[in-house]
Protein backbone atom coordinates (compact mmCIF):
# COMPACT_ATOMS: atom_id res chain seq x y z
CA UNK A 1 0.00 0.00 0.00
CA UNK A 2 1.06 3.61 -0.94
CA UNK A 3 2.43 5.78 2.05
CA UNK A 4 -0.49 8.07 1.21
CA UNK A 5 -2.76 5.89 2.66
CA UNK A 6 -1.10 5.44 6.44
CA UNK A 7 -0.39 9.50 6.46
CA UNK A 8 -3.90 10.62 7.13
CA UNK A 9 -3.43 7.35 9.86
CA UNK A 10 -0.80 8.83 10.92
CA UNK A 11 -1.69 12.71 11.02
CA UNK A 12 -4.59 11.44 13.14
CA UNK A 13 -2.98 10.10 15.77
CA UNK A 14 -0.91 12.70 16.20
CA UNK A 15 -3.53 14.88 17.07
CA UNK A 16 -4.92 12.32 19.58
CA UNK A 17 -3.04 12.77 22.76
CA UNK A 18 -4.55 9.85 24.56
CA UNK A 19 -3.72 6.52 24.93
CA UNK A 20 -3.63 4.38 21.65
CA UNK A 21 -2.88 0.97 20.97
CA UNK A 22 -1.66 -0.12 17.51
CA UNK A 23 -1.61 -3.65 17.30
CA UNK A 24 0.21 -5.35 14.29
CA UNK A 25 3.70 -3.96 12.13
CA UNK A 26 3.60 -0.83 12.60
CA UNK A 27 7.55 -0.89 13.51
CA UNK A 28 7.55 -1.75 9.55
CA UNK A 29 5.56 1.06 8.63
CA UNK A 30 7.85 4.65 8.14
CA UNK A 31 4.50 6.12 8.27
CA UNK A 32 3.83 5.15 12.00
CA UNK A 33 7.14 4.39 13.11
CA UNK A 34 8.50 8.11 13.48
CA UNK A 35 5.33 7.85 16.44
CA UNK A 36 5.95 4.68 17.73
CA UNK A 37 8.10 6.84 21.15
CA UNK A 38 5.34 8.88 21.90
CA UNK A 39 4.56 7.46 25.47
CA UNK A 40 0.84 7.69 24.95
CA UNK A 41 1.26 4.90 22.20
CA UNK A 42 1.53 1.06 22.91
CA UNK A 43 2.56 -1.01 20.33
CA UNK A 44 1.89 -4.52 20.58
CA UNK A 45 3.40 -7.20 18.04
CA UNK A 46 2.55 -10.64 19.73
CA UNK A 47 -1.32 -11.15 19.39
CA UNK A 48 -1.21 -13.60 22.20
CA UNK A 49 -1.00 -11.22 24.79
CA UNK A 50 -4.17 -9.22 23.75
CA UNK A 51 -6.22 -11.19 26.26
CA UNK A 52 -3.78 -10.42 29.16
CA UNK A 53 -3.96 -6.47 27.80
CA UNK A 54 -7.39 -6.16 28.17
CA UNK A 55 -7.77 -8.20 31.64
CA UNK A 56 -4.75 -5.19 32.62
CA UNK A 57 -6.14 -2.24 30.47
CA UNK A 58 -9.54 -2.49 29.41
CA UNK A 59 -11.69 0.19 28.52
CA UNK A 60 -8.40 2.54 28.56
CA UNK A 61 -7.94 3.56 25.01
CA UNK A 62 -9.05 6.30 22.63
CA UNK A 63 -7.84 4.58 19.44
CA UNK A 64 -6.98 0.94 18.75
CA UNK A 65 -5.85 0.18 15.50
CA UNK A 66 -5.21 -3.06 13.71
CA UNK A 67 -2.95 -3.31 10.81
CA UNK A 68 -3.03 -6.36 8.57
CA UNK A 69 -4.17 -8.83 11.38
CA UNK A 70 -7.52 -10.60 9.73
CA UNK A 71 -5.21 -13.60 8.59
CA UNK A 72 -4.77 -14.19 12.54
CA UNK A 73 -7.44 -12.91 14.00
CA UNK A 74 -11.19 -13.68 13.09
CA UNK A 75 -12.64 -10.26 12.32
CA UNK A 76 -15.83 -10.65 15.49
CA UNK A 77 -13.05 -11.46 18.14
CA UNK A 78 -11.31 -7.80 16.59
CA UNK A 79 -14.43 -6.10 16.91
CA UNK A 80 -15.13 -8.10 20.77
CA UNK A 81 -11.61 -7.13 21.69
CA UNK A 82 -11.85 -3.71 20.68
CA UNK A 83 -14.90 -3.26 22.51
CA UNK A 84 -13.20 -4.02 25.73
CA UNK A 85 -9.95 -2.20 25.41
CA UNK A 86 -11.69 1.23 23.99
CA UNK A 87 -13.05 4.07 26.28
CA UNK A 88 -16.21 5.68 25.70
CA UNK A 89 -16.56 6.67 21.83
CA UNK A 90 -13.15 5.56 21.69
CA UNK A 91 -12.43 4.78 17.72
CA UNK A 92 -11.42 1.46 16.04
CA UNK A 93 -8.94 1.39 13.14
CA UNK A 94 -8.73 -1.59 10.68
CA UNK A 95 -6.31 -1.72 7.81
CA UNK A 96 -6.50 -5.03 5.57
CA UNK A 97 -7.05 -6.91 2.54
CA UNK A 98 -10.65 -6.44 2.08
CA UNK A 99 -12.70 -6.39 -0.72
CA UNK A 100 -15.24 -3.43 -1.27
CA UNK A 101 -17.84 -5.13 -3.68
CA UNK A 102 -20.21 -7.54 -3.24
CA UNK A 103 -19.96 -11.40 -4.21
CA UNK A 104 -21.58 -12.53 -7.28
CA UNK A 105 -22.27 -16.30 -7.96
CA UNK A 106 -18.67 -15.93 -9.87
CA UNK A 107 -17.03 -14.45 -7.23
CA UNK A 108 -14.48 -16.99 -5.77
CA UNK A 109 -14.17 -17.43 -1.99
CA UNK A 110 -13.72 -13.62 -0.38
CA UNK A 111 -13.12 -13.93 3.23
CA UNK A 112 -12.75 -10.30 3.99
CA UNK A 113 -16.19 -8.40 2.44
CA UNK A 114 -16.65 -4.89 3.73
CA UNK A 115 -20.15 -4.39 3.51
CA UNK A 116 -20.50 -7.79 5.90
CA UNK A 117 -17.74 -5.82 8.03
CA UNK A 118 -19.42 -2.61 8.33
CA UNK A 119 -23.02 -4.36 9.13
CA UNK A 120 -21.33 -7.12 11.91
CA UNK A 121 -19.71 -3.82 13.62
CA UNK A 122 -22.98 -1.94 13.69
CA UNK A 123 -24.54 -4.97 15.46
CA UNK A 124 -21.83 -4.37 17.95
CA UNK A 125 -22.20 -1.21 18.50
CA UNK A 126 -19.92 0.75 16.41
CA UNK A 127 -20.50 3.29 13.94
CA UNK A 128 -18.76 3.54 10.68
CA UNK A 129 -16.84 6.64 10.27
CA UNK A 130 -14.66 6.32 7.00
CA UNK A 131 -14.17 3.67 4.53
CA UNK A 132 -11.60 4.05 2.24
CA UNK A 133 -9.56 2.12 -0.09
CA UNK A 134 -6.93 2.19 -1.75
CA UNK A 135 -5.09 -0.41 -4.26
CA UNK A 136 -6.07 -3.91 -2.43
CA UNK A 137 -6.20 -2.42 0.92
CA UNK A 138 -9.09 -1.17 2.99
CA UNK A 139 -9.29 1.34 5.87
CA UNK A 140 -12.54 0.99 7.81
CA UNK A 141 -12.95 3.12 10.77
CA UNK A 142 -15.78 3.16 13.71
CA UNK A 143 -16.48 4.46 16.70
CA UNK A 144 -17.84 3.24 19.84
CA UNK A 145 -21.27 4.60 19.23
CA UNK A 146 -23.27 2.37 22.09
CA UNK A 147 -23.29 -0.24 25.06
CA UNK A 148 -24.85 -3.56 23.91
CA UNK A 149 -25.78 -6.43 25.72
CA UNK A 150 -24.70 -8.76 22.91
CA UNK A 151 -21.63 -10.07 22.61
CA UNK A 152 -21.54 -12.03 18.88
CA UNK A 153 -18.53 -14.12 18.30
CA UNK A 154 -17.45 -17.28 16.31
CA UNK A 155 -18.30 -20.79 18.40
CA UNK A 156 -15.19 -23.37 17.78
CA UNK A 157 -14.07 -26.34 20.82
CA UNK A 158 -13.03 -23.83 23.18
CA UNK A 159 -16.57 -22.82 23.29
CA UNK A 160 -17.77 -26.31 23.37
CA UNK A 161 -19.39 -26.13 26.91
CA UNK A 162 -21.22 -23.17 26.48
CA UNK A 163 -22.88 -24.47 23.42
CA UNK A 164 -23.45 -27.62 25.23
CA UNK A 165 -24.83 -26.03 28.21
CA UNK A 166 -27.36 -24.02 25.76
CA UNK A 167 -28.34 -27.07 24.13
CA UNK A 168 -29.60 -28.69 27.05
CA UNK A 169 -31.33 -25.43 28.60
CA UNK A 170 -33.51 -25.69 24.70
CA UNK A 171 -33.63 -28.32 24.23
CA UNK A 172 -34.03 -30.58 27.55
CA UNK A 173 -31.58 -33.53 26.30
CA UNK A 174 -27.80 -33.61 26.70
CA UNK A 175 -25.47 -33.19 23.27
CA UNK A 176 -22.99 -35.76 23.71
CA UNK A 177 -19.16 -34.71 22.89
CA UNK A 178 -18.98 -37.78 20.33
CA UNK A 179 -22.04 -35.91 18.63
CA UNK A 180 -20.36 -32.20 19.10
CA UNK A 181 -17.41 -34.16 17.15
CA UNK A 182 -19.19 -35.27 14.29
CA UNK A 183 -21.31 -32.64 13.76
CA UNK A 184 -18.31 -30.04 14.03
CA UNK A 185 -14.82 -31.20 14.96
CA UNK A 186 -12.36 -31.66 11.62
CA UNK A 187 -13.86 -28.59 10.79
CA UNK A 188 -17.07 -30.18 9.61
CA UNK A 189 -18.88 -27.37 10.84
CA UNK A 190 -19.17 -23.55 12.03
CA UNK A 191 -21.02 -21.80 14.38
CA UNK A 192 -22.26 -18.09 15.36
CA UNK A 193 -22.88 -17.91 18.93
CA UNK A 194 -24.44 -14.84 21.04
CA UNK A 195 -23.29 -14.07 24.71
CA UNK A 196 -24.36 -11.94 27.38
CA UNK A 197 -21.27 -11.70 29.19
CA UNK A 198 -19.97 -15.17 29.79
CA UNK A 199 -23.30 -16.93 28.70
CA UNK A 200 -24.17 -17.94 25.61
CA UNK A 201 -27.61 -16.93 24.86
CA UNK A 202 -28.21 -17.78 21.23
CA UNK A 203 -26.46 -20.43 18.64
CA UNK A 204 -26.28 -20.56 15.16
CA UNK A 205 -24.75 -23.78 13.46
CA UNK A 206 -24.08 -25.20 10.13
CA UNK A 207 -22.21 -28.24 8.72
CA UNK A 208 -20.58 -28.77 5.48
CA UNK A 209 -22.28 -30.75 3.08
CA UNK A 210 -21.02 -31.61 -0.87
CA UNK A 211 -23.86 -31.00 -2.73
CA UNK A 212 -25.06 -32.21 -6.54
CA UNK A 213 -26.44 -28.62 -7.61
CA UNK A 214 -28.54 -29.56 -10.89
CA UNK A 215 -25.61 -31.72 -11.99
CA UNK A 216 -22.54 -29.59 -10.54
CA UNK A 217 -20.15 -30.30 -7.82
CA UNK A 218 -20.70 -27.54 -5.54
CA UNK A 219 -20.19 -26.91 -1.51
CA UNK A 220 -23.41 -26.71 0.54
CA UNK A 221 -24.38 -26.19 4.29
CA UNK A 222 -26.54 -27.80 6.44
CA UNK A 223 -28.34 -25.26 8.87
CA UNK A 224 -28.45 -27.20 12.53
CA UNK A 225 -29.14 -26.38 16.32
CA UNK A 226 -30.29 -23.26 16.29
CA UNK A 227 -31.22 -22.04 19.59
CA UNK A 228 -32.28 -18.97 21.82
CA UNK A 229 -32.20 -19.43 25.53
CA UNK A 230 -36.21 -19.59 26.56
CA UNK A 231 -36.03 -16.02 28.60
CA UNK A 232 -34.55 -14.39 25.62
CA UNK A 233 -36.99 -15.74 22.90
CA UNK A 234 -39.20 -12.88 23.22
CA UNK A 235 -36.66 -10.44 21.61
CA UNK A 236 -37.09 -11.62 17.80
CA UNK A 237 -36.78 -8.26 16.12
CA UNK A 238 -33.36 -7.08 14.14
CA UNK A 239 -31.61 -5.99 17.66
CA UNK A 240 -32.20 -9.61 19.32
CA UNK A 241 -30.06 -12.54 19.70
CA UNK A 242 -31.69 -14.86 16.62
CA UNK A 243 -31.25 -12.39 14.20
CA UNK A 244 -28.09 -11.65 15.42
CA UNK A 245 -26.91 -14.79 15.35
CA UNK A 246 -28.25 -15.60 12.47
CA UNK A 247 -27.62 -12.66 10.13
CA UNK A 248 -23.83 -12.87 10.92
CA UNK A 249 -24.14 -16.65 10.53
CA UNK A 250 -25.23 -16.18 6.77
CA UNK A 251 -22.91 -13.35 5.88
CA UNK A 252 -19.62 -15.32 6.91
CA UNK A 253 -20.64 -18.62 5.58
CA UNK A 254 -23.58 -18.98 2.97
CA UNK A 255 -24.10 -18.08 -0.38
CA UNK A 256 -21.85 -15.58 -3.09
CA UNK A 257 -18.36 -15.31 -1.78
CA UNK A 258 -18.17 -18.06 1.10
CA UNK A 259 -17.29 -21.46 0.86
CA UNK A 260 -21.08 -22.60 0.83
CA UNK A 261 -22.41 -21.81 -2.13
CA UNK A 262 -26.30 -22.85 -0.52
CA UNK A 263 -27.85 -23.58 2.66
CA UNK A 264 -30.85 -25.80 3.95
CA UNK A 265 -32.02 -26.87 6.88
CA UNK A 266 -35.33 -28.38 8.53
CA UNK A 267 -36.97 -25.46 10.56
CA UNK A 268 -40.95 -26.27 11.75
CA UNK A 269 -43.42 -23.36 10.41
CA UNK A 270 -43.67 -21.37 13.37
CA UNK A 271 -39.68 -20.93 13.14
CA UNK A 272 -39.63 -20.11 9.91
CA UNK A 273 -42.18 -17.48 9.89
CA UNK A 274 -40.37 -15.60 12.28
CA UNK A 275 -37.33 -15.82 9.99
CA UNK A 276 -39.13 -14.53 7.17
CA UNK A 277 -40.48 -12.06 9.09
CA UNK A 278 -36.93 -11.12 10.00
CA UNK A 279 -35.63 -10.68 6.33
CA UNK A 280 -33.25 -14.20 7.00
CA UNK A 281 -35.15 -17.07 5.29
CA UNK A 282 -37.35 -17.89 2.49
CA UNK A 283 -39.66 -21.33 1.37
CA UNK A 284 -38.44 -23.25 -0.81
CA UNK A 285 -40.90 -26.03 -0.45
CA UNK A 286 -42.46 -28.45 1.59
CA UNK A 287 -41.48 -31.52 3.74
CA UNK A 288 -43.83 -34.51 3.91
CA UNK A 289 -44.40 -37.80 5.77
CA UNK A 290 -44.82 -40.91 3.39
CA UNK A 291 -46.24 -44.22 5.69
CA UNK A 292 -46.14 -47.24 4.21
CA UNK A 293 -48.47 -50.17 5.58
CA UNK A 294 -46.09 -53.26 4.95
CA UNK A 295 -48.51 -55.75 4.74
CA UNK A 296 -50.60 -53.78 2.00
CA UNK A 297 -47.49 -52.51 -0.17
CA UNK A 298 -45.41 -55.60 -0.34
CA UNK A 299 -44.88 -57.43 -3.59
CA UNK A 300 -42.43 -60.44 -3.11
CA UNK A 301 -41.18 -60.78 -6.73
CA UNK A 302 -39.22 -64.19 -8.39
CA UNK A 303 -36.88 -61.77 -10.16
CA UNK A 304 -35.85 -59.03 -7.24
CA UNK A 305 -34.56 -60.05 -3.82
CA UNK A 306 -33.45 -58.46 -0.75
CA UNK A 307 -30.17 -58.60 0.96
CA UNK A 308 -29.10 -57.34 4.23
CA UNK A 309 -25.64 -55.43 3.85
CA UNK A 310 -23.18 -56.13 6.79
CA UNK A 311 -19.98 -56.34 5.28
CA UNK A 312 -17.87 -52.68 4.72
CA UNK A 313 -16.97 -53.61 1.55
CA UNK A 314 -20.01 -55.19 0.10
CA UNK A 315 -22.16 -52.00 1.11
CA UNK A 316 -19.20 -49.39 -0.29
CA UNK A 317 -19.18 -51.35 -3.64
CA UNK A 318 -23.07 -51.32 -3.68
CA UNK A 319 -22.94 -47.37 -2.93
CA UNK A 320 -20.50 -46.90 -5.76
CA UNK A 321 -22.61 -48.43 -8.36
CA UNK A 322 -26.07 -46.45 -7.54
CA UNK A 323 -24.69 -43.51 -6.77
CA UNK A 324 -22.93 -43.44 -10.09
CA UNK A 325 -26.58 -43.83 -11.70
CA UNK A 326 -28.37 -41.62 -9.48
CA UNK A 327 -25.97 -38.90 -10.04
CA UNK A 328 -27.18 -39.47 -13.94
CA UNK A 329 -30.42 -38.43 -12.98
CA UNK A 330 -30.34 -35.52 -10.50
CA UNK A 331 -29.48 -32.76 -13.23
CA UNK A 332 -32.76 -31.31 -12.73
CA UNK A 333 -32.52 -31.33 -8.53
CA UNK A 334 -30.36 -30.18 -6.15
CA UNK A 335 -29.00 -33.26 -3.58
CA UNK A 336 -26.49 -34.24 -1.53
CA UNK A 337 -23.71 -36.47 -2.82
CA UNK A 338 -24.06 -39.84 -1.73
CA UNK A 339 -20.99 -41.45 -2.27
CA UNK A 340 -18.94 -43.57 -0.22
CA UNK A 341 -17.47 -41.04 1.57
CA UNK A 342 -20.81 -39.33 2.58
CA UNK A 343 -22.56 -42.67 3.59
CA UNK A 344 -19.87 -43.54 5.81
CA UNK A 345 -20.10 -40.57 7.56
CA UNK A 346 -23.63 -40.17 8.01
CA UNK A 347 -24.55 -43.52 9.20
CA UNK A 348 -21.30 -45.50 9.73
CA UNK A 349 -19.92 -42.65 11.92
CA UNK A 350 -22.44 -41.66 13.40
CA UNK A 351 -22.48 -41.68 17.11
CA UNK A 352 -25.68 -43.08 19.21
CA UNK A 353 -27.26 -44.32 16.17
CA UNK A 354 -27.52 -47.81 14.30
CA UNK A 355 -29.27 -47.90 10.82
CA UNK A 356 -29.98 -51.35 8.19
CA UNK A 357 -28.81 -51.12 4.85
CA UNK A 358 -31.20 -53.38 2.37
CA UNK A 359 -30.09 -54.00 -1.32
CA UNK A 360 -32.66 -55.03 -3.56
CA UNK A 361 -30.86 -56.94 -6.20
CA UNK A 362 -31.67 -58.43 -9.60
CA UNK A 363 -32.11 -61.95 -10.73
CA UNK A 364 -28.52 -61.07 -12.40
CA UNK A 365 -27.00 -60.52 -8.81
CA UNK A 366 -27.19 -56.70 -9.85
CA UNK A 367 -27.54 -53.81 -7.22
CA UNK A 368 -30.48 -51.71 -8.45
CA UNK A 369 -31.35 -49.93 -5.45
CA UNK A 370 -30.25 -49.81 -1.83
CA UNK A 371 -33.09 -48.27 1.17
CA UNK A 372 -31.25 -47.34 4.56
CA UNK A 373 -33.73 -48.01 7.41
CA UNK A 374 -33.45 -47.14 11.09
CA UNK A 375 -35.17 -49.43 12.98
CA UNK A 376 -36.94 -47.97 16.36
CA UNK A 377 -38.28 -49.62 19.19
CA UNK A 378 -42.41 -49.13 17.99
CA UNK A 379 -41.02 -47.28 14.57
CA UNK A 380 -39.29 -48.30 11.42
CA UNK A 381 -38.29 -45.10 9.80
CA UNK A 382 -36.79 -44.89 6.04
CA UNK A 383 -33.66 -42.95 5.86
CA UNK A 384 -31.93 -43.03 2.71
CA UNK A 385 -32.44 -44.08 -1.34
CA UNK A 386 -29.90 -45.06 -3.45
CA UNK A 387 -30.42 -46.00 -6.82
CA UNK A 388 -32.52 -44.49 -10.21
CA UNK A 389 -35.72 -43.03 -9.98
CA UNK A 390 -37.85 -45.71 -12.39
CA UNK A 391 -36.68 -48.30 -9.85
CA UNK A 392 -38.23 -46.91 -6.28
CA UNK A 393 -41.75 -48.61 -6.72
CA UNK A 394 -40.54 -52.13 -7.20
CA UNK A 395 -37.17 -51.32 -4.73
CA UNK A 396 -39.72 -50.27 -2.09
CA UNK A 397 -42.38 -53.30 -2.89
CA UNK A 398 -39.35 -55.45 -2.32
CA UNK A 399 -38.18 -53.91 1.14
CA UNK A 400 -41.65 -54.07 2.29
CA UNK A 401 -41.89 -57.62 2.13
CA UNK A 402 -38.42 -57.95 3.61
CA UNK A 403 -39.81 -55.71 6.62
CA UNK A 404 -43.15 -57.75 6.96
CA UNK A 405 -41.08 -61.00 7.31
CA UNK A 406 -39.83 -58.89 10.44
CA UNK A 407 -42.85 -58.41 11.67
CA UNK A 408 -42.47 -54.28 11.33
CA UNK A 409 -46.08 -53.12 10.14
CA UNK A 410 -45.26 -49.26 9.12
CA UNK A 411 -42.51 -47.79 7.54
CA UNK A 412 -42.41 -44.28 7.33
CA UNK A 413 -40.10 -40.84 6.35
CA UNK A 414 -40.00 -37.30 5.47
CA UNK A 415 -39.29 -36.21 1.98
CA UNK A 416 -39.19 -33.36 0.32
CA UNK A 417 -42.46 -32.58 -1.49
CA UNK A 418 -40.92 -32.47 -4.91
CA UNK A 419 -39.94 -35.79 -5.05
CA UNK A 420 -42.59 -37.21 -2.84
CA UNK A 421 -44.42 -38.65 -6.07
CA UNK A 422 -41.42 -41.26 -6.51
CA UNK A 423 -42.28 -43.11 -3.31
CA UNK A 424 -45.83 -42.31 -2.99
CA UNK A 425 -46.33 -44.28 -6.57
CA UNK A 426 -45.67 -47.56 -4.92
CA UNK A 427 -48.18 -47.34 -2.40
CA UNK A 428 -47.30 -44.96 0.31
CA UNK A 429 -49.68 -42.58 1.81
CA UNK A 430 -48.46 -39.04 2.01
CA UNK A 431 -49.54 -36.60 4.47
CA UNK A 432 -48.77 -33.04 5.39
CA UNK A 433 -45.67 -32.13 8.29
CA UNK A 434 -45.17 -28.98 10.36
CA UNK A 435 -41.58 -28.84 9.06
CA UNK A 436 -40.43 -26.22 5.87
CA UNK A 437 -37.13 -26.18 3.77
CA UNK A 438 -36.02 -22.68 3.68
CA UNK A 439 -33.36 -20.95 2.07
CA UNK A 440 -31.11 -18.08 3.68
CA UNK A 441 -32.24 -15.02 1.53
CA UNK A 442 -29.60 -12.70 3.90
CA UNK A 443 -27.08 -11.35 1.92
CA UNK A 444 -26.19 -12.46 -1.39
CA UNK A 445 -27.08 -15.52 -2.81
CA UNK A 446 -29.10 -17.88 -5.32
CA UNK A 447 -32.67 -16.51 -6.20
CA UNK A 448 -35.33 -18.30 -4.48
CA UNK A 449 -37.35 -19.04 -7.69
CA UNK A 450 -34.45 -20.76 -9.02
CA UNK A 451 -34.81 -23.82 -6.50
CA UNK A 452 -38.02 -23.69 -5.30
CA UNK A 453 -39.09 -27.20 -5.56
CA UNK A 454 -35.67 -28.23 -6.99
CA UNK A 455 -34.48 -30.44 -3.23
CA UNK A 456 -33.90 -33.98 -3.48
CA UNK A 457 -34.23 -34.29 0.23
CA UNK A 458 -35.01 -37.25 2.52
CA UNK A 459 -34.95 -38.41 6.41
CA UNK A 460 -31.43 -39.21 6.24
CA UNK A 461 -30.50 -35.57 5.20
CA UNK A 462 -30.71 -34.32 8.95
CA UNK A 463 -28.50 -34.78 11.38
CA UNK A 464 -30.86 -35.51 14.65
CA UNK A 465 -32.51 -38.92 13.44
Amino acid sequence: MSESFYDNIATQLADIHEPILLVGHAEKNPCLSPLLHQPYINVLFDLELLNELIQTQANNYKLVVFDHILSKLDFLVVLDMAKQLLSSEGELYLVDNITQNAPTEESPSIPHIAPYFIAQAQRCGFELVLNSSQERFTLLQFKLQRSTRWRILPVAEQQKTAMLALFKQVFGSNMSNDMWQWKYGHHRGVAVGVWQQEQMVAHYGGMQRRLSYFGEHKLGMQIGDVMVLPTERGRLTKHGPFFLSASTFSERHVGYGTPHFIPYGFPNARHIRVAEKLGIYAKVDDVVDITWDTLTVARKSKWQYVKKLEQREELQSVVNKLWAKMYQELQQHIALVRDWEYIEYRYLQRPEKQYTFLAVYNVFGQPVGLVIIAIESDYCRFMDYIGCFQQIPRVMHQVCAYLQQQDIEHLGGWFSAAIAEHFARSGGQVSETEIILPTIVWGQGVEVEKIKQRWWLTTGDTDFL
